[in-house]
């Protein structure tokens, strides 16, 4: 299975500054969905 890093680097140009913005942007949205599903 691929990771985010993985591919970022085949599929597209972020920078690296970038790439490392994106991958902390999806763990937050990661703890959210899980708050939200949460009783």
């Amino acid at each position: 299975m691929s990771t985010l890093v993985d591919l970022l680097a085949e599929h597209t140009t972020l920078s690296d500054a970038a790439a490392g913005h994106l991958q902390r942007l999806v763990a937050e949205w990661q703890l959210l969905a899980d708050l939200s599903f949460a009783d």
